[in-house]
């Protein structure tokens, strides 16, 4: 204690040039820390890299690298023609900044899939195609020659009048004419709509996906606060230079490199307002709790100062925040000005009781020195709980947070005393007492054991709710849901098994993988079991024998004739107004059949066009090229396509291929789940059935499960950590099992409870609350500690009368508040930090300043608890 009255001694003769020092310092601090200091994304570093399944994951990675940072890049909307260019004209866009872009993978691009594409249909879908195409190649001829309204329309009026019946029975006309029909109604409401001609070519056997899917390696800027930023702009930009919105095609981007970028910038962005907003409620806190100017501005720029050096020692001893470490300023904001309140307090109440400044400092540093060193071990002992386990992301928040509880410690018992001295002095004004102290402190002790049974009881009904608690295992569930990367990949989650976290078994050869992917494919959970064999079609030489048949009877259609000159508009009007003539009249004949409606439909949507937009040449011109526009680039895919050879596991394309087969033999097999993993239940019943039939299962499904395990022990390793030292620490400085176990039994209650809500109402644990646990130990501890050494100094029993329970009720209220500015941010992991431990820190509070006094009653009597204290150790 003398120590301590030293130091502070120390600090107030030599006020005026140890703030000026401080204050340099702090500043010149503060800019390093701003330039130097660094963020990492990474989900996967968070734990340790000597676990068993991070080993097992680098080795994988090392033989399977997949792509590096991919940006994934989702086209979806048009039709399915103008998805087909949308994504061809992209991927060519894209393979132009290899800079940027080093590699750029777009299937149905791809020349391997344009020219083998028809072996990957069933050969019934093959079998539908030629037969569809051999109806329509007469059709598909005449417009390859004349690719415009004159000739569609000429066509269709020869087709009415020279063979009505036989285009009442032509499988897919109609539905032709009502493509056609719905194409120029919504041309007449001025929306940009083309006709698909894959679609009316090849039916359901060419229906494509409602998505296409680039995959783009990028170089990201690891150091950087926005790793992607420059791939998704780059993409962006490439996407507003071909026009593709005004093609009705959007364009939504997701995979490593987006959802990395949008966590961080949230992260950074939340953690930034988070730490603005917690000082400002704790200043708010500290205001009404010190109600002096004086002792406001001297706690907070203590704060400031502590928060600097923490961040500064950040900055040098691990130089990369992770997605928890950020944290770490709110947890100093809402932990450090603890010490600053109750030293304040306690110096306030000295100069209420006539002390001078400097002999106010001395009995301060005295009086509540030794606790605040107690609290601040406490505190660091919590922190550096984790650092043995391998939970990397929050030992490096421990390490950061437990350095800055020293360093507020440190601050606590120098710089503010020293800044409380260069203020100008003042007289102390209002009470030390928490309101009405008086009233509680009697409720408390007259109803001390029915609190206690209470408290009892409520454990006794919390406990095995709390044992039901769930812990959260995928980190895109803790993710900012409004971030539209992660919008996008859970939108392909729900309908393609193959975006979904899955499972990668390593075989040594492929011949050895197949009957493995048989076994696997089989499982109630699994939706396929894919091997670089299954990149190769099956039925290979029957689909080329209906493919050499296509070719025959398609000959003359994909001969290449020279197309006749384009029509004037003239031309293009008397076309069409004499297909209306003619369609009209046989839409009411009995002959018309089924094409009725379509003809008349299609009739009458023109002669509107007609009489509205299509006054214009202009229009009508972008009316052929909406309508026929894209009829060239599908027949080129279709004699493309003719040309499709026997393909062999080697003709697959290489960067493909190489997501299966290692060079030196190995084969993977790509277990895709069959449900959506988002539900823990889900992955967990996955993950357990691939592993029982394959027991060397990776990939990010056992990951997660394994990151999940490793995580939760190690909250398990470092509670038993925190629980031991604070235990000893505490028989150590109170001597007494029985006060020991008085201080932890709140604790425990609170932590139970708060388990009990996270199972009934949430937050489930997670990732980044799970720390929860350990801090409610070091940090309620401290709060014990403050009562029960005040209860042995008083000598009337009546603690609650003193400022001590001030102290507590606002340092525990700057805490919550901290808390509370990271319950509101949209990253729903840090968020649920900041509800879980503000839940914890508040149930803590009121088992302290309720439960504790009511124990310590029965404990010490209920008439002098102080008293007793003194005679049981004069005894």
């Amino acid at each position: 204690m003398r120590a301590l009255a030293g130091i502070v001694g120390l600090s107030q003769r030599w006020a005026a040039i140890f703030v000026t020092v401080m204050a340099v310092v702090t500043i010149a601090l503060s800019f390093y820390v701003a330039h130097a200091i660094r963020v990492d994304t990474s989900t996967e570093e968070v734990l340790s890299r000597d676990l068993p399944f991070r080993q097992q994951n680098i080795a994988f990675k090392a033989l399977f690298p997949g792509f590096r940072d991919p940006l994934v890049i989702v086209l979806d909307g048009g039709d399915p023609d103008a998805l087909d260019d949308a994504g061809r004209r992209l991927a060519t866009r894209l393979r132009a900044m290899p800079e940027t872009f080093p590699l750029v993978f777009d299937a149905a691009s791809e020349p391997f899939f344009r020219r083998n594409g028809f072996l990957y249909l069933s050969v019934e879908q093959l079998s539908d195609l030629s037969d569809r195409l051999a109806e329509s190649q007469a059709f598909l001829a005449t417009l390859s020659g004349d690719p415009s309204l004159r000739g569609l329309f000429d066509m269709l009026r020869r087709a009415v009048v020279d063979g009505g019946e036989e285009l009442a029975q032509a499988s897919g006309m109609r539905a032709g004419l009502d493509a056609l029909a719905a194409t120029i109604e919504a041309r007449g409401r001025g929306q940009a709509a083309t006709l698909a001609w894959s679609t009316l070519m090849g039916g359901d056997a060419l229906q494509r996906s409602a998505h296409r899917l680039i995959v783009a390696e990028t170089n990201p800027d690891s150091g950087s606060l926005e790793p992607g930023a420059e791939a998704m702009r780059a993409a962006r930009a490439a996407a507003a230079e071909l026009g593709l919105a005004a093609a009705g095609v959007r364009m939504r981007l997701t995979g490593e490199a987006a959802l990395s970028t949008e966590e961080l910038e949230g992260v950074f962005h939340g953690a930034i307002v988070a730490s603005v907003l917690s000082f400002v409620v704790v200043a708010l806190i500290v205001v009404v709790g010190l109600r002096s100017w004086r002792l406001v501005l001297a706690v907070l720029a203590n704060l400031v100062v502590g928060l600097v050096l923490t961040a500064a020692f950040a900055t040098v001893a691990v130089g990369r925040l992770n997605l928890i470490s950020v944290a770490f300023a709110v947890l100093f904001v809402g932990i450090a000005v603890d010490f600053g309140i109750h030293f304040a307090l306690r110096y306030k109440e000295q100069l209420l009781h006539g002390v001078a400044h400097a002999a106010a400092l001395g009995n301060t540093a005295t009086g509540v020195g030794p606790s605040l060193l107690l609290a601040g071990l406490t505190a660091l002992f919590a922190f550096f709980s984790f650092l043995p386990t391998s939970y990397r992301g929050v030992a490096e928040l421990g390490l950061i947070s437990g350095v800055g509880m020293i360093i507020a410690t440190l601050t606590s018992l120098t710089v503010l005393p020293a800044i409380l001295s260069v203020l100008p002095q003042g007289r102390a004004v209002g009470s030390g007492m928490v309101p009405s102290a008086a009233f509680v402190d009697g409720v408390i002790r007259r109803h001390a054991r029915l609190i206690c049974l209470a408290a009892f009881a409520v454990g006794l009904v919390a406990l095995p709710i709390a044992a039901q608690v769930r812990f959260e295992k995928n980190p895109l569930n803790l993710q900012d849901p409004t971030n539209p990367s992660v919008q996008t990949l859970r939108d392909l989650m729900r309908s393609d098994p193959a975006t979904r976290p899955g499972i990668s078994v390593v075989m040594p050869t492929l011949e050895a993988a197949q009957p493995v992917a048989a076994r696997l494919a089989q499982l109630p959970s699994v939706a396929a079991a894919i091997t670089a064999r299954s990149l190769v079609p099956a039925d290979i030489e029957r689909k080329l024998e209906i493919i050499g048949e296509m070719n025959v009877f398609l000959a003359p259609l994909l001969a290449g004739a020279p197309p006749l000159p384009t029509p004037t508009d003239g031309e293009r009007r008397a076309s069409i107004a004499a297909f209306i003539d003619a369609a009209l009249p046989f839409a009411a004949s009995p002959q018309a059949g089924a094409m009725a409606d379509p003809l008349r439909r299609l009739a009458n949507g023109l002669s509107t066009y007609l009489d509205g937009p299509g006054r214009s040449a202009e229009a009508l011109a972008a009316l052929e090229q909406a309508l026929l526009g894209g009829l060239g680039a599908r027949l080129d895919a279709l004699r493309e396509a003719l040309g499709a050879e026997p393909v062999a596991v080697d003709d697959v394309p290489p960067v493909l291929l190489r997501q299966y087969l290692a060079p030196d033999g190995r084969a993977r097999i790509e277990v895709q789940p069959r449900l959506d993993l988002s539900d823990d239940a889900a992955m967990r019943r996955f993950v357990a059935e691939v592993s029982a039939a394959a027991p060397n299962a990776v990939g990010p499904a056992a990951m997660l499960m394994a990151s999940g395990d490793a995580v939760v022990g190690a909250f398990q390793e470092a509670s038993v950590i925190a629980l031991v030292m604070i235990t000893i620490v505490l028989l150590v400085q109170l001597r007494s099992v029985v006060d020991m176990v008085l201080v932890l039994i709140p604790l425990l209650l609170a932590a139970t409870i708060t388990f009990a809500i996270s199972a009934t109402l949430g937050p489930p644990i997670n990732f980044a609350n799970i720390i929860v646990v350990p801090l409610l130990l070091g940090l309620g501890v401290s709060s014990g500690i403050y009562l029960v050494t005040r209860a042995r100094e008083e000598s009337d029993g009546m603690l609650l009368r003193t400022v001590t329970p001030r102290a507590v009720l606002f340092s525990a209220l700057t805490t919550v508040a901290s808390f509370g500015s990271l319950a509101i941010e949209r990253h729903v992991g840090t968020a649920s930090m900041g509800q879980l431990l503000m839940i914890a820190i508040a149930l803590s509070l009121v088992c302290t300043l309720v439960v504790l006094p009511a124990m310590l009653s029965l404990r010490y009597g209920r008439r002098a608890a102080g008293a007793a204290v003194t005679a049981a150790d004069g005894r």
